[in-house]
């Protein structure tokens, strides 16, 4: 399984101390040039030398940027959601198109709600970070109550989300 993320979720999974864990859900993790840029505009030394070691001890966590132009500019046509966003999506059609991934294998990893709806008229297949979180539940690597308690104030995700993202990872696990 492949997945492309963007800058939300890489910014919580640092701030949780999760990030190695993508690599339970993933054989690789695609970083866009602008959500690391995004990532790195806080706490910068601090973020950067953490990158720079993690993608050298990680090789399944890559960073890229290889997506057709034409597809950005027309993501770019769409001011609602951010560069980084729209990176992560044109990334994920570069990918699908060019790896010929099987249907299932690639998905896009997206929380604003507004870049979901976009993502989804493109069929573009995505989970968010309460889903990953659910899985790494499910799987035995964290706490999902302990952790979204955090991030409930911290992120602003509704009880109902926090529930709806733990019913869906358990259906998709036949539980």
């Amino acid at each position: 399984m492949i997945s492309v993320i963007d800058t939300s979720v890489l910014i919580t999974f640092y701030e949780l101390n999760c990030l190695h864990l993508f690599n339970q859900l993933f054989n690789e993790v695609y970083i866009p040039v602008t959500v690391e840029q995004q990532f790195l505009k806080r706490d910068t030394d601090k973020r950067l030398a953490f990158l720079l070691t993690f993608y050298e001890e990680n090789k399944w966590f890559k960073k890229c940027q290889s997506y057709e132009a034409d597809m950005m500019q027309i993501l770019s046509t769409m001011k609602n959601i951010d560069e980084g966003e729209r990176e992560t999506m044109a990334q994920y059609k570069s990918l699908e198109q060019a790896m010929k991934i099987v249907e299932g294998n690639l998905v896009c990893i997206l929380d604003e709600r507004i870049a979901r709806k976009v993502a989804k008229n493109m069929d573009i297949r995505m989970n968010g970070t309460l889903y990953l979180l659910a899985q790494l539940d499910l799987i035995g690597h964290i706490q999902y109550a302990k952790v979204v308690e955090d991030l409930k104030v911290r992120r602003r995700f509704s009880l109902d989300a926090i529930k709806e993202a733990y019913g869906n990872a358990k259906m998709d696990r036949g539980i």
